[in-house]
């Protein structure tokens, strides 16, 4: 499915949980695909439900990769707090 390298961050934060994938064009990126869900598993920046943060950075992952048309292997993540 994927046909280049491509680079994928997450962003977790405690409303929303972000994931952009992009390819390296150049000197710039192209963005190939986004995902987002509400973040229900994260407090002022603690985690206090593992299970519902690794929820909401599945369905924000299965957005993006479906969006790109490639397989996600690893992220760049950023988690606020």
């Amino acid at each position: 499915m994927a046909r280049r390298p491509v680079l994928a961050g997450l962003d977790v934060g405690t409303q929303q949980v972000g994931l952009l994938v992009a390819e390296r064009t150049g000197d710039s990126l192209e963005i190939l695909g986004v995902g987002s869900a509400v973040s229900r598993g994260l407090r002022a920046g603690r985690v206090v439900d593992v299970e519902k943060t690794t929820e909401a950075i599945g369905v924000a992952l299965s957005e993006a990769e479906l969006m790109a048309g490639c397989r996600i292997q690893s992220v760049h993540c950023g988690i606020s707090g």
